[in-house]
């Protein structure tokens, strides 16, 4: 009985170890790919590019691939919904456990670029980017306008479609889960399919297969099929523990960051100098930070309260 204890803690300090080790290299992964959003939008912003620029919306698209790929990945690091009947066991308390965490930071970003737009709208007469409608303000609240509409970009706070496309691909994750537990082959053929419909999306529309959501479950799939392997077999070796610490300590910034990110850029002007472009990562550092710690704040309470 004692060896069997034993055993079972040894495995779960493995598990442990084996997360922190994967987390910085995903998070190291993150923090170019926020910084090449946070450059692009303040460029789309300020006129500098139009939306169909290349190679700058290229590298935008890369970056929105990674952070897909990074959470399929976070989600291949746990051991949950591979067993059966585990789905109608615990499908609820998973979709509301990622609501609030999604949302929570998109109603704290939605509610900020607001305010930041209503000031500068009044003081230097910047334009909101779309009209108040019923249904554009239905498209702001849930985040949805990547579902349907096929500009895609949100009202108040045009990155928001995003977290309503991670939102929805979550809704799937459980089920894409347990595919991958009974048989790796429809992982495979889903992300073969999602392959093939985004080249005839971005060959028979102007629309380049950005803002629907499920257009992103090929590097989603990757991101939990890697990150799967990864869990069970220990993943690469180790390196220095403090370069860790540092990594995941910036890596945990890039969320913040990219919901901060605009509320400064509404105050950019068109064709903005260099040195607006310096004043705005600057501000950013702050806000960054504060949203950091008003996240960690409410969020582990919203979820206590409501699971």
């Amino acid at each position: 009985m004692k060896n069997d204890i034993n055993t079972s803690n040894l495995e779960a300090n493995k598990n442990i170890k084996t997360k922190k080790r994967m987390d910085w290299r995903i998070e190291f992964a993150r923090i170019p790919a926020i910084i090449v959003v946070v450059v692009v939008h303040m460029q789309l912003d300020t006129g500098w590019i139009e939306s169909n620029t290349m190679p700058q919306n290229f590298l935008l698209y890369v970056a929105m691939a990674v952070f897909m790929f990074a959470s399929g990945f976070v989600q291949g690091l746990k051991d949950e919904f591979n067993k059966e009947g585990s789905i109608s066991k615990k499908y609820s308390k998973y979709v509301k456990k990622r609501f609030i965490r999604l949302y929570s930071g998109y109603y704290l970003a939605l509610g900020s670029v607001f305010l930041s737009r209503l000031f500068a709208y009044y003081i230097i007469s910047r334009p909101f980017p779309c009209e108040f409608n019923a249904w554009t303000i239905f498209l702001d609240l849930t985040g949805t306008w990547g579902v349907f509409t096929q500009t895609g970009c949100g009202g108040i706070w045009p990155p928001g479609w995003f977290i309503g496309a991670i939102f929805i691909i979550s809704l799937l994750y459980p089920f894409l889960r347990r595919l991958s537990s009974i048989n790796k082959m429809y992982i495979y053929i889903i992300m073969i399919i999602t392959v093939i419909a985004r080249i005839i999306v971005a060959f028979t529309l102007y629309n380049p297969a950005y803002f629907f959501p499920l257009v992103w479950l090929t590097e989603f799939c990757l991101g939990m099929l890697i990150g799967d392997w990864s869990r069970r077999t220990g993943g690469p070796p180790e390196v220095n523990k403090s370069y860790q610490r540092g990594i995941i300590k910036l890596g945990r910034r890039v969320w913040p960051l990219y919901l901060c990110h605009i509320v400064p850029i509404v105050w950019m002007s068109m064709y903005a100098d260099l040195w607006e472009f310096i004043v705005v990562f600057i501000i950013c550092l702050p806000l960054t930070e504060l949203y950091h710690r008003i996240l960690n704040f409410i969020t582990p309470r919203l979820v206590k309260k409501i699971l």
